[in-house]
């Protein structure tokens, strides 16, 4: 996601030595990253899929999955205009179209572009 110009998340507590200024914290209650972004790039156009966990130990016991998503979007949303790039999201089951195959245990929830 970094690769692509979007904020990704330091896993565990650990932060690198150096900040280069860009926006790396994303938030999860529980520190349990519950969703997937897959971006692509065709031409200008940049798109996210996001999908979100809804099997598994950890989607069963923790019920602020939506609350976590919402906050993970607001963070792609400021970290998008920090860099001058568009953000709009959609769930639209049109949009889905052309979305990688979701990873075990996750389910499509939307698209940013």
């Amino acid at each position: 996601m970094a690769a692509q110009g979007y904020a990704t998340c330091w896993l565990g507590g650990v932060k690198p030595l150096h900040a280069d200024g860009k926006p790396r914290l994303a938030p999860s209650g529980i520190n349990g990253q519950l969703w997937y972004l897959a971006a692509s790039e065709a031409g200008v156009h940049r798109t996210v899929h996001v999908y979100m966990q809804t099997s598994g130990l950890l989607s069963l016991v923790y019920r602020l999955r939506e609350v976590d998503m919402g906050i993970a979007l607001a963070h792609l949303f400021v970290a998008s205009g920090k860099h001058g790039l568009p953000f709009s999201f959609s769930a639209e089951p049109n949009e889905r179209v052309g979305a990688p195959e979701a990873p075990k245990g996750y389910s499509w929830l939307g698209v940013v572009r």
